[in-house]
Parts: structure tokens; sequence; C-alpha cells
């Protein structure tokens, strides 16, 4: 009997360390979900993107032009004067998926310095956020909670909205009207052997998706991001590719302006024009 209360001393022992792992996991993942990757993609937009935007509108404008160009031969080899109204509609509608890109990349960069001039918490809320969260984790999620009632239930739901608008104030109450509520020394464990088993789980499960977010677009770049001379070689990167590309367009642009001066050999006729070339 007194070995079966030690081991079951030692099972709600480790169940509130698995909590506590749980709570930790849980809002590690919530908060680079809800947090860290808007702020990492506002950062590397802000940064990088912005010259990446430049380039891919460098690239479409070449691409526009290079076509353009391709599609007047076909009239050119007919001895005929490109339609250039057909030809910027046919362009129109081959680079329509571009521009709708263009757009969107303009509106994310804006929204993404938007962003980070806008009042972000302090660090030291933003830590008390975190620990706040994790102890309404602990209490209050279905998880570690299978027996809630409707009224936890509905707590809970008071808690994540709260957090996913970093409303500090709103945790704090929300803290103190559980603890009003529900006193620690309840024991909520039906079977505690099963618990410990079924929490061991999921926080396995919750760290293997934190890896896996961990190697994705954009937690990869955490540390990139925070390394001014890595931004600044990128930068200078993309601004190369930028300058030969422009070069390009110039080179393009001068040589479409002598094409649609262009003008049909009134002596050939398109057969003798196609008899010519055979």
């Amino acid at each position: 009997m007194a070995d079966q209360t030690i081991e079951n001393k030692n099972f709600h022992e480790q169940a509130e360390i698995l909590k506590k792992e749980y709570a930790e996991l849980f809002e590690s993942k919530n908060h680079m979900l809800m947090y860290e990757e808007v702020l990492l993609r506002s950062i590397y937009l802000a940064s990088i993107g912005n010259d990446q935007y430049r380039l891919f509108s460098s690239e479409c404008e070449l691409a526009i032009i290079k076509q353009k160009i391709q599609l007047a031969q076909v009239f050119f080899n007919k001895n005929e004067l490109p339609n250039w109204k057909e030809i910027d509609s046919n362009i129109e509608k081959q680079f329509a998926e571009w521009q709708i890109k263009i757009e969107k990349d303009t509106a994310n960069v804006a929204n993404a310095k938007a962003y980070l001039k806008s009042g972000l918490l302090s660090n030291a809320d933003a830590e008390q956020l975190k620990n706040n969260y994790k102890w309404l984790i602990e209490r209050l999620h279905p998880d570690l909670n299978p027996n809630q009632t409707n009224t936890e239930k509905e707590i809970f739901i008071s808690v994540q909205a709260a957090y996913d608008m970093y409303d500090l104030h709103t945790l704090d109450a929300l803290i103190s009207h559980v603890k009003e509520l529900y006193p620690e020394s309840r024991d909520k464990y039906a079977n505690i052997k099963v618990y410990v088993q079924q929490v061991t789980e999921m926080n396995k499960l919750l760290q293997s998706k934190i890896n896996k977010l961990n190697k994705s677009f954009p937690f990869n770049y955490r540390e990139k991001l925070q390394d001014n001379a890595w931004i600044k070689s990128q930068q200078e990167k993309i601004e190369r590719q930028i300058t030969y590309i422009r070069k390009e367009i110039h080179e393009k642009a001068q040589y479409l302006l002598l094409l649609q001066s262009w003008k049909p050999n009134s002596q050939l006729t398109p057969n003798s024009h196609k008899h010519q070339n055979n």
C-alpha cells in the first residue's frame, strides 16, 4: 500500500512537470505562429523582400519586352506590319498573373513596414504575456483537462482570443478569475498513470511540430535576419542583378523602338518572301 502511495505521488509530480512542459511547448508554437511569423516575415519583406520585389518587377518588364519582340517577329517573317494593339493585348493576358503578384508584393511590403512601425509590446510585457498564457494553458487547455466544464471551455476561448490580440490586461483579469473559481488543490486525474502517458505523447507531438516549423520559412531565417552584414550582402547581390537586368531592358527597349519603325517591303509578297526564305 505504501509503495502504491509513493508511486501515485511520483506520477502526480511527473504530471505537474509534464503539464508545465506542455504549456511551454504549446505557448512556443502559438508564439511562433501568431507573433514571430508575422514579425519575421515583416523584417524579411522590409529588408530583403522590397529588393526582391524590385528584382521581380524588372524581370517582368524584361520578359514583356522580349515577348513583344518575339510576337512582332511573327509578322516580320510574313513581311507584314505588326499589329501592335493585338500584341499588347496578348501580352496583357499572358502576364496577368505576374501583374497580380506584383500588386500583392507591393501591398505586402507596405503592410510589413507599417507593422514594424506600429507599437509592439515591450520585452517585459511580452514576457508577462507569455507567462500568463502558460499558466492558463496548464489549468484550462482541453488536452490537459479532459473533464472540463462548459465554463472552463468558455474561459479558455477567451484566453486564446486575448493571447491572439496580445491583450495582457485581459489575461491578467482571467488569471484572477480562474484563481477565484478553481482552487489549486483539486484533483482532476481519473487515472494518473494513463494521464502521464497521454501528456508525454502530446509533448512529443508538439515538439515535432515546432522542429518542423523551425526548418520552414520564415523561421529558418531567424538568425540571418539579426545579422546586418548578411542582410546587406543579400541587398547588394540583388542590386547587382537589378542593375544587369535594367541594362538589358534599356538595350531591348532601344531595339524595340527600331522594330516599331519597320515597314514591310512592298516589292515582296508574303509568298515571294516565303519562297526566298526557302
